[in-house]
Parts: C-alpha cells; sequence; structure tokens
C-alpha cells in the first residue's frame, strides 16, 4: 500500500509547503510518504515537479460538470465566462470533453496511476437537505455516458490513465444508496477504472456528529457494499469530518434567492468547508476502515495551510493507522 499525501497545484496548495516543489519533495521523503496526489487545478500544462513525486492525480472539481454535458442549454443566462469555468467547467459538451481530454493529458504526463473524477453534481442555489436538479442516478448515468465517450477517444476504447470515481456527499456516487453502485458500472463500456472511497465525504453523507459514530458507520456502509464493488475500491482518500450539526440545521447561505451567482458560489463554498472539514482522525478504530479494504493506494487528504500543522496531522494519523492494510 502506497501512502501519499493530497497536493493541490494552485498557489493556496503551495502555500502550505512553502511554494517549492524541491521543499515538497523534502517534506515527503522525510516524512516516509511514497509520494503525492496531485489536485489539478485550471492550469495549462506540467508544472516543474520533480519526476516521481506525482503518483496519481485529482482532476478539477467542478460541482456542475454534469450540466454542460446532458443539458448545456439550461445553464442559466448570466453566468459570465469566468464562473462557467469555475463550477461547469465549460459551456458545451465539446468543449468539456477537450477539457477533459486536456487534462488526463497532463495526468499522463506525470504518469499517474490513476485520475480522480467525482461522480457527483450540485449548484449553488440549492440546499444540501433539497432534492437537486437531477435524481443520483440521473447523475450516474450520465457520468458513465461521458466516460464512456471518453474513452472512446483513445485507442482500443480505454482512457490513458485510470479513471477514478469518488464517492460525494451530495447527488451521485455516494456507496450508500442501495443497487446505485452497480446500475453505475453496468453503464460503464471501459475496464480501465476504480473507484476511490472518501472517508471524510461518507460521514458527511451519513451526518455524523461524532468521530467515533462516523467511523463505526462508515464501517457498516463498508460492509453492505456487494463484493465486486468493494473489490474496486482501490483507493481511500483518508481524513474525518462530522457535520452533522450543520447538515441537521440546514441554515446554508445559498438557499437566500435573489443573491448574485458569484456571492452565492463563495457563499457556497465557505458552507462546503464546513460540511467537508478535511481533518485528521484521532480515533484509532479508524484502522478498521483501511484493513476492510486493503487499497493499492491511501491518501491521506487534509485542509491546512501550515507545513507545521501538516506535519502534525499527518503524524497524527499515520500513528493511528501503522501497517494496517499492508498488501
Amino acid at each position: 500500500m502506497q501512502q501519499l499525501l493530497s497536493v493541490p497545484e494552485d498557489r493556496v496548495g503551495r502555500n502550505h509547503l512553502r511554494h517549492s516543489w524541491e521543499v515538497v519533495r523534502s517534506f515527503i521523503r522525510a516524512e516516509g510518504l511514497d509520494g503525492i496526489e496531485l489536485v489539478l487545478g485550471n492550469g495549462p500544462g506540467r508544472l516543474p515537479v520533480p519526476d516521481g513525486l506525482v503518483k496519481t492525480v485529482h482532476l478539477p472539481i467542478w460541482p456542475g460538470w454534469i450540466r454542460p454535458w446532458r443539458d448545456p442549454q439550461s445553464i442559466p443566462a448570466g453566468h459570465d465566462p469566468a464562473g462557467i469555468a469555475a463550477h461547469y467547467g465549460a459551456p458545451t459538451p465539446e468543449k468539456l470533453m477537450e477539457l477533459f481530454c486536456r487534462n488526463l493529458g497532463r495526468a499522463a504526463e506525470y504518469q499517474a496511476t490513476y485520475a480522480v473524477v467525482h461522480a457527483s453534481y450540485h449548484e449553488p442555489e440549492e440546499t444540501l437537505a433539497q432534492p437537486g436538479r437531477y435524481s443520483s442516478r440521473e447523475i450516474l448515468a450520465a457520468t458513465a455516458s461521458f466516460a464512456n465517450a471518453l474513452a472512446s477517444r483513445y485507442p482500443r476504447r480505454e482512457p490513458p490513465v485510470t479513471l477514478a470515481f469518488e464517492n460525494l456527499w451530495f447527488c451521485g456516487l455516494s456507496f450508500l444508496a442501495p443497487g446505485d453502485a452497480e446500475y453505475f458500472t453496468s453503464l460503464l463500456t471501459f475496464e480501465n477504472w476504480i473507484f476511490v472511497l472518501d472517508t471524510g465525504h461518507m460521514m458527511s453523507a451519513l451526518q455524523s456528529v461524532s468521530e467515533h459514530e462516523g467511523i463505526r458507520d462508515v464501517i457498516r456502509g463498508i460492509d453492505r457494499l456487494p463484493v465486486a464493488t468493494r473489490q474496486r475500491i482501490r483507493a481511500v482518500h483518508l481524513h474525518c469530518s462530522t457535520p452533522g450539526e450543520h447538515r441537521q440545521a440546514e441554515s446554508s447561505p445559498v438557499a437566500r434567492a435573489g443573491m448574485p451567482y458569484r456571492k452565492r458560489a463563495r457563499a457556497h463554498a465557505d458552507y462546503r468547508r464546513q460540511i467537508d472539514e478535511h481533518r485528521p482522525f484521532s480515533d484509532p478504530a479508524c484502522r478498521k476502515i483501511v484493513a476492510m479494504l486493503r487499497p493499492d493506494f491511501l491518501v491521506h487528504e487534509f485542509v491546512i495551510n501550515t507545513p507545521e500543522g501538516m506535519q502534525v496531522a499527518l503524524r497524527q494519523q499515520r500513528a493511528l493507522i501503522g501497517n494496517t492494510g499492508t498488501r
């Protein structure tokens, strides 16, 4: 099992490791990790990252990316190009496909083992407690349709980098709804794919109010998965979120009517940070999650902006799991 640290390539991501990719490499080596999972931004090409540092890649995150693929004509009027790029990725199916192909090309340049894709959808104007524009099955069908079309552009109709579909805590892939994962995989027409299980996202979906409760419920959720689905979970994003009180209150400012798009988007991002905490585990029971899945990759995924804070969080979580999950 390779242990990685999630590192965004944008400036904020580099700040917590003091800007230099050589410093990032030194940090990874000093902590005994195998490399990083690089979270791609919207840059044009390969960054001066040392060879071998990047093991896996997370594709850019566009919460509304299903919409330009499924219903491009429904994107609300009045969105400026920057707003569309930030939330939807692109305004049309063709441009969205070009964008994904370009980013898969970047992942291939880094020689990434896999590239993470969010099989989900959300809009800033939607609250998290109410049904969204599409059902989870509609989102999964659209994700499969897009992934199949993407794969068909490459030799042997297989993507150049393994697509890794990650669970989220809003509509789409959650690993909680009976039959959804099997429904999704039945629609895929290529083989070069895996699942990524994100522990914090599952805890958020379960509205966990304590770490102990969240670990217990994640273990139960994994235990209910069909064997074929569990076998396809080859990576785990390991972090803790206990946002139950926020989820139950549902006081998100994104629900306010008439708010300008950019203000809604900022409010939505702030609210997501409350729900999706990305903090290290402190309960040693978290090792049971890793032991159940025995993934090929374990990614420590935190939102921390100082190297000192990152080191503390990383050492805390790694001490809890020890050699659990080693194959």
